[in-house]
């Protein structure tokens, strides 16, 4: 199978997860399971930050719209966790490395590394979409509580599956 069919499905599954973890699964106020961030942060190094941007507002999009709550609210967040990838991936390797891989691999980065690369990312959407979806700073105590829950549960979730499944880039 070519590997952008490949990417394509595995990334409209990714998609579909989502939409069945959104609609169907509730683990109540401080909990939320998302998967999407997994897509960028999985995308080949050769995409930039504007072509990733471009990337997050479609799939972020398509999950507003396969989810049926605020429009521009999973685009919003996915976007701004976009913008970060490029910085924090210059930040752990180093120029040889991006020209010698297609695009980040564990077992290039190890635990210590994919760890802050994925909670970085994961950090930057769960803030973005819990005070987009407020529209407020108010609740800080709760929004905090949101964010870090949020955080911890879906960086140990995204590591498994980019552990897993990051033979197949996007």
């Amino acid at each position: 199978m070519n590997i952008n069919i490949r990417t394509l499905i595995t990334t409209l599954l990714l998609i579909i997860v989502q939409a069945l973890l959104d609609n169907y699964i509730d683990l109540g106020l401080y909990t939320r399971i998302v998967i999407t961030p997994y897509i960028i942060i999985n995308l080949p190094y050769k995409r930039g930050s504007v072509v990733t941007m471009i990337y997050a507002f479609l799939i972020g999009l398509a999950m507003d719209i396969l989810s049926g709550g605020v429009m521009g609210l999973n685009a919003g967040a996915l976007v701004a966790a976009s913008l970060i990838r490029q910085k924090i991936l210059h930040t752990i390797i180093n120029d040889y490395s991006m020209r010698n891989h297609e695009g980040p691999e564990f077992a290039v980065f190890g635990y210590r590394k994919s760890i802050f690369y994925i909670s970085s990312i994961v950090l930057v959407y769960f803030v973005c979409y819990t005070y987009l979806s407020n529209f407020s700073f108010h609740p800080f105590g709760g929004n905090l509580l949101k964010i870090v829950i949020g955080t911890l549960l879906n960086t140990l979730i995204i590591l498994m599956l980019f552990k897993k499944l990051n033979t197949e880039r996007l």
